[in-house]
């Protein structure tokens, strides 16, 4: 069995005011997920109100740095959420995947860990290998890119449910200070 590849049209933090679509693609099969962009604002909307806050040319450094280490990990948790989704929705079809992450790796699977532990997934898609880093213009980018363009339907789109699950992931694992 060949391995699955998954990749991102937007990186969620580069442009908020633009959907992101993490999709998968092993051979025929294709599965995608759209993150909406009133999703990312609302997600966006709950970092800035739980990192410090104030005037940015005023704030002190320690601040600007625990507020970017908030939304590097939130935003990590939130991309890991949309992987975890796809694997979840197609564990019996793969059995290897490779991740092209736009953040750390480490980060991404340290957030998809704790992901499958507090969802109690673990039991579905402990035997999916996963593996980091594809090369560009990979098959799943250009599916990704042609769904954010609208040329094809997402197979997924992410609700108000999933936009609070998320949240409360971010809230419990990604600490404030």
């Amino acid at each position: 069995m060949t391995r699955a590849e998954i990749d991102i049209s937007n990186q969620i933090n580069n442009s908020w005011q633009k959907s992101t679509v993490l999709a998968m693609v092993q051979g025929n099969l294709k599965y995608s997920v759209m993150l909406r962009v009133e999703h990312k604002d609302t997600i966006r909307k709950f970092c800035e109100d739980n990192t410090p806050s104030g005037d940015a040319y005023k704030a002190s450094n320690r601040d600007r740095k625990r507020r970017k280490l908030f939304f590097n990990r939130a935003i990590s948790l939130t991309h890991a959420y949309l992987v975890w989704k796809i694997l979840l929705n197609n564990e019996k079809e793969i059995s290897k995947v490779q991740i092209c992450s736009d953040t750390p790796p480490k980060f991404l699977d340290n957030a998809l860990q704790r992901i499958i532990q507090n969802t109690n997934t673990g039991h579905i898609i402990r035997h999916i290998s996963r593996g980091y880093g594809l090369e560009k213009n990979n098959s799943a980018q250009k599916y990704a890119k042609a769904v954010a363009r609208g040329d094809t339907n997402p197979t997924y789109i992410l609700t108000a449910r999933d936009v609070g699950e998320i949240i409360a992931l971010i809230n419990k694992f990604v600490p404030k200070k």
